[in-house]
């Protein structure tokens, strides 16, 4: 956190001392401004990352029966231009369990996150296809989320996956490193549990075990 923070402020400080310091022409005047402008939305983002985890660490709002077709309706229509731009499929079954007592806007985020990572690293010139199913399981419900995207390495990034600002892929989307970390974060503010399956050029399965 301090690394993310110290870097746009950094940008901001030595910005301002050559605006003190140096008469330039009016187009340098106004790149330096744009860059100013730049890094400060990127302290903004920092800051409003480190109040949603703060708030999922501190805060456990009332549960409420959520359906999970429903929820994914929702996710699907907040995220229709995307989905449509990118060729995405998305194939669900939840007829073994369709409803949990859970927190819905923390379910909703696992969601979200989810699927906007598999459809922002899915494999040049495959189109994404991304299948959700609920399973009963001894103890409580399983949801598995299962892409055909680029993957990840287990054996090198195994221990991060799930880290503070840590990016796989930054040479293929601009991301900012939270998803995943808020995704275990609210999935264990749950009761629950999420594990991994991974290859390289074939895809990721996501299982979160919740328990009744």
């Amino acid at each position: 956190v301090s690394h993310n923070l110290r870097g746009p402020l950094t940008t901001i400080m030595g910005i301002c001392n050559m605006l003190s310091e140096k008469h330039m022409e009016r187009h340098e005047y106004e790149y330096f401004v744009k860059a100013i402008l730049t890094s400060t939305h990127g302290l903004d983002n920092i800051l409003k990352d480190l109040n949603r985890i703060l708030s999922v660490k501190n805060n456990m709002p009332g549960k409420e029966t959520v359906s999970f077709s429903a929820l994914l309706d929702n996710i699907k229509n907040s995220l229709s231009h995307t989905i449509v731009s990118h060729f995405v499929t998305i194939n669900s079954n939840f007829n073994e369990v369709d409803e949990i007592s859970t927190v819905k806007n923390y379910l909703a985020s696992i969601f979200q996150n989810l699927i906007s990572n598999s459809i922002k690293y899915s494999r040049k010139n495959v189109n994404p296809v991304i299948d959700i199913t609920s399973r009963k399981t001894p103890i409580g419900t399983d949801l598995i989320f299962q892409d055909n995207g680029i993957g990840i390495d287990l054996e090198k990034y195994g221990n991060k996956v799930f880290g503070l600002y840590t990016r796989f892929h930054k040479e293929i989307a601009d991301g900012t490193g939270v998803g995943l970390y808020l995704v275990k974060l609210e999935t264990e503010s749950l009761n629950g549990s999420i594990e991994l399956q991974s290859q390289v050029n074939v895809g990721s399965t996501f299982t979160i075990h919740f328990k009744s």
